[in-house]
């Protein structure tokens, strides 16, 4: 039974020790590689196995022919089972000098070559013999993410507060369970982001400084350079339960993180300024602003744009990539998104264009998404140009549409609208017969009594139209 003498746990930060293959590409050294344990567990026999969620460093420099292998076997490249022996701990984040010092990403290693262990052998007769003989089962194993987010608890909480309603009924539920217990005095009593925006950042730095935890400006924007979440940053960094931190001041730690960053490094982009604009959208679309919402949607996207590597190829990926759960999906904003671009159009058609764009860009960077995903964002494309009256364009979008995906009676019904009287753009003249023959072509295609039914109101809606028109 394999066995090591250090302890890890979920959260600690890793670094894989020299000599160490990667268990799915024989001839890959990944020494060096630096990352987060994500699962801890042991195999049927009893050997310590640990997940690694690589780091933001090591991802940016894997190898290209490791990210293909892992493609075409279904693999996940972002995170890696290995035994508890191959690492070691390593300080929190990632530093440059480490990155660049331990790790050859690109370097293979023969079957006839010097083991990378320094035992003077050959690596086939050494580390590739041991290997092949207790390789992990990576496919077997499933990542385990925590459900909702700290930053998710914490706008549940500042919306309570705000919220009479919502406080009353927190209130009612808690008073079942601890009647001793004042929820709204308690509530109130915790740190939340509001209070750490009205100290100025000194008095934040003080408060730290009384809890023990030092802090340095030049130091902490270095910091910042090697993460995607603050809070992530404050747990490798500046732990309240390591220092002691208790109670309420226990979440002054992470929240004091969070906002130094946007104040001290705010040309870094991190998770939690894209769920503040994910979030700060929806509320701005749910009173009425869309044109609003969907500005601050278009900066989310952008910052998921930068932020996401490119070797993630669906939106699911782009998710389990993320340290932390955002509060609402990519996979579902993402869709969210798309819709309310069309309902600004409608106010102002320069939002059509953008929603040209995104639909574009979002096909490009996540061509692995699901295929409903992808079908409806060509789709909007084209219903896009054909708003604008690009007719053209939009007929030749269509016609790609139900090329790649030819079962998908949704591309038909969107191609035949275009030639319907007044459904998408006035500026394209109506056409019934070239709009039922597109319908006829759906029909065809139409495999449950419900898609059927979707043609035939379309076919009964044109002979409607054309009643009238006579």
């Amino acid at each position: 039974m394999k066995s090591d003498n250090i302890h890890l746990e979920i959260g600690d930060s890793v670094k894989v020790k020299e000599g160490i293959m990667c268990p799915d590409l024989e001839d890959l050294c990944i020494e060096g590689w630096r990352g987060e344990v994500s699962e801890v567990g042991e195999d049927k026999d009893g050997n310590a196995l640990i997940c690694i969620r690589w780091d933001r460093l090591t991802l940016k420099n894997l190898p290209d022919y490791f990210i293909e292998q892992s493609e075409e076997e279904g693999l996940a490249c972002s995170s890696m089972y290995l035994w508890q022996e191959d690492v070691e701990l390593a300080e929190g984040g990632d530093t440059r000098e480490d990155t660049t010092r331990g790790m050859d990403m690109s370097r293979k290693v023969g079957r006839n070559d010097p083991c990378p262990c320094g035992s003077g052998k050959k690596y086939k007769r050494c580390c590739l013999k041991n290997k092949e003989q207790t390789t992990p089962n990576q496919s077997s194993q499933t990542i385990e993410k925590s459900p909702i987010s700290r930053l998710t608890i914490a706008r549940i909480v500042e919306d309570a507060k705000e919220d009479p309603e919502m406080m009353r009924e927190y209130g009612e539920r808690s008073n079942g369970l601890t009647p001793e217990t004042n929820f709204e005095e308690f509530l109130r009593g915790l740190w939340d982001r509001e209070k750490l925006r009205k100290m100025s950042t000194e008095e934040i730095i003080d408060k730290l400084g009384s809890m023990n935890v030092e802090f340095d400006k030049t130091c902490f924007k270095e910091q910042t350079q090697n993460y995607i979440s603050a809070s992530r940053l404050a747990d490798d960094c500046y732990s309240a339960r390591d220092l002691g931190v208790e109670g309420p001041d226990e979440d002054f730690v992470w929240l004091a993180i969070l906002e130094l960053w946007k104040r001290l490094s705010p040309e870094q982009i991190n998770i939690e300024m894209i769920d503040d604009a994910m979030q700060d959208g929806y509320k701005l679309i749910g009173n009425g602003n869309c044109i609003g919402g969907v500005k601050e949607w278009v900066a989310a996207w952008d910052m998921i744009r930068a932020i996401v590597p490119p070797h993630i190829k669906s939106v699911w990926d782009a998710d389990q990539f993320l340290p932390e759960p955002l509060t609402q999906s990519i996979y579902n904003w993402c869709q969210n998104f798309e819709m309310e671009l069309h309902n600004a159009g409608i106010d102002d058609e320069s939002y059509f264009l953008k929603r040209i764009r995104y639909c574009r860009e979002f096909c490009d960077i996540f061509p692995d998404t699901d295929e409903s995903i992808l079908h409806n964002m060509y789709r909007a494309e084209a219903e896009s140009y054909m708003v604008l009256g690009a007719a053209e364009t939009a007929d030749k979008l269509f016609k790609e549409l139900v090329d790649e995906f030819p079962d998908n009676i949704w591309g038909y019904v969107g191609w035949g609208d275009m030639y319907c009287f007044g459904r998408y753009s006035e500026k394209i003249p109506p056409d019934c017969d070239r709009a039922e023959e597109i319908y006829r072509m759906g029909l065809a295609r139409c495999d449950t009594d419900a898609d059927i039914d979707v043609i035939y109101e379309r076919l009964e809606g044109l002979d409607e139209a054309r009643t009238g028109a006579q």
